[in-house]
């Protein structure tokens, strides 16, 4: 039989349990990191936010995560983000330094040969609006290129032109499209916006998604480039806490 103070000690556990339960919903989301491997060379890299690991496998032309938790949280405050070869994880290829705020959604992206290595950071827009795409130029191999969008197969549309290799970080910005549906994406030499294209693929977007369109190197040098398509939009309010990096 409970008397009044199991009672009264369980009514308060109870409410303690209840508020912790809620601590992760209140105030704002930690800062969230994913990652694309875009090192020609590195088949598996380490990627690392100071001492958590983001991901200690990630293959090349791949995005880190999962399709439901995409990215990472991270602590707030400064920070670094390296790059390694997954074979020797405690040898940075990459890095860049970073401060973190609540609520930042930021895409890592490594890219180029092992020597020089160029890491771009940019920070995510999930807010829904109309469809919208950007384009981030991460192959060298390929030089300055101009991205052309259209409707489905028509391969003609809006061009985004003289997009260099090397990008500022934070300089790649939202387009902004007239309506959602199918199009086709093309990818020329800067100036030469007709004829064979260095890759092509056609895309559907619905209304309020974002993304962004990462052009990489071929795995190996010689190949055609690779055109990654990510959603910047999908599930924000959801991320795996970051493990420990081993020493």
């Amino acid at each position: 039989m409970r008397t009044k103070l199991d009672v009264a000690v369980f009514a308060v556990l109870a409410a303690l349990l209840a508020g912790c339960s809620g601590g992760d919903n209140s105030g704002p989301p930690s800062p969230r990191v994913r990652a694309i491997n875009g090192l020609q060379g590195v088949a598996l890299a380490s990627v690392t936010v100071g001492a958590e690991q983001v991901s200690a496998n990630l293959p090349y032309a791949t995005l880190s995560g999962t399709p439901n938790t995409p990215y990472t949280k991270v602590p707030s405050g400064a920070g670094s983000i390296s790059f390694a070869s997954a074979a020797t994880p405690g040898t940075p290829i990459v890095s860049s330094p970073r401060t973190f705020s609540s609520g930042d959604m930021v895409d890592a992206i490594a890219y180029g040969t092992t020597t020089p290595a160029v890491l771009q950071l940019l920070d995510d827009d999930s807010i829904p609006s109309k469809a919208a795409v950007r384009f981030v130029n991460a192959s060298p191999a390929s030089g300055s290129v101009d991205f052309v969008m259209g409707t489905a197969f028509t391969g003609s549309g809006t061009a985004v032109g003289g997009v260099a290799p090397v990008q500022t970080n934070g300089t790649a910005t939202y387009q902004n499209l007239a309506g959602s549906g199918n199009f086709q994406i093309s990818v020329y030499p800067a100036g030469q916006d007709s004829g064979p294209a260095l890759i092509s693929e056609p895309v559907n977007f619905n209304d309020g998604t974002r993304w962004t369109f990462v052009l990489l190197d071929s795995a190996t040098p010689g190949g055609s480039p690779v055109l990654l398509q990510v959603q910047d939009n999908v599930l924000t309010d959801t991320a795996t806490s970051a493990p420990k990096r081993s020493r």
